[in-house]
């Protein structure tokens, strides 16, 4: 059993909560492989899920390597990450045994005590753990996950024999940090960013040729729209600027549409 993420509030002088039956293992499933799927289950949804690192996938099976070894490999390696990678991934599994309860009576006589009914209204317990460790992806630790996977794609094409461009690959791993990094911030200030390889390009012609062929000094303006400013102040304003309440907006929108706008320079 656990506290239904959200659900809980205090009426009328009186802690409320809603609680779901989970399962959590089978005659063939054990607790400890319920937990490694858990884990599995981050990584799939912090770097697979959604578009943040399309430019990297399209380029990596251009060349042969297969997408789900990756991200294997990201579990199966999760000890050597670098230590704030580790610290979020551990975490969320601690978080993951922590929020299962043997019966629905424990819960509702725990959360009965004020102090502990408090962790739940300050998003400390019941939160949706996959969508708070998201927003510590997106807003806290962004470029040391985008460091950990180029890190290991650069493993597993070696490891695999396969031939890949390091300039292309940096090109990518610049586009993507620039791009993308602490998206639910508001900034106003403009980056500049000067590339060997037109990612912006390739990406903008849907990846029609092999990125090879964009060979060529590129030079970009990144920046926030006000629109994009306004979709943040407007959303943080409703579900609060803790990190469950920017996983619960990431879940609201598409992170897409608030990756930095892209001016070409000549």
């Amino acid at each position: 059993y656990r506290v239904i993420p959200r659900d809980f509030g205090r009426y009328e002088e009186t802690n409320a909560l809603e609680v779901e039956k989970v399962c959590v293992g089978t005659k063939d499933l054990s607790l400890e492989d319920y937990i490694l799927l858990r884990g599995f289950h981050f990584i799939i949804y912090c770097y697979y899920n959604g578009e943040t690192f399309k430019e990297l996938f399209y380029y990596l099976r251009g060349i042969g390597c297969e997408i789900y070894d990756l991200c294997y490999q990201l579990l199966e390696r999760i000890d050597s990450a670098p230590q704030m990678v580790r610290k979020v991934y551990y975490q969320f599994l601690s978080d993951t045994k922590n929020e299962l309860w043997d019966s629905e009576d424990d819960i509702y006589r725990h959360y009965r005590e004020d102090s502990n009914f408090h962790k739940l209204l300050m998003q400390e317990e019941g939160c949706n753990l996959l969508q708070k460790c998201h927003a510590l992806f997106f807003s806290s630790y962004f470029e040391i996950f985008l460091d950990y996977i180029f890190i290991e794609a650069r493993m597993l094409l070696n490891e695999n024999g396969i031939s890949y461009d390091s300039e292309i690959m940096e090109s990518i791993r610049s586009y993507i940090m620039n791009t993308r990094k602490r998206v639910l911030d508001l900034v106003k200030e403009e980056t500049l960013l000067e590339l060997a390889y037109d990612v912006h390009a390739w990406k903008e012609e849907r990846y029609r040729r092999p990125l090879s062929g964009y060979k060529r000094k590129a030079r970009f303006k990144l920046f926030q729209t006000e629109k994009q400013r306004a979709i943040i102040q407007n959303y943080i304003k409703i579900y609060g600027n803790t990190k469950a309440g920017k996983g619960k907006i990431l879940t609201r929108i598409n992170p897409k549409i608030l990756f930095r706008e892209v001016a070409v320079m000549k």
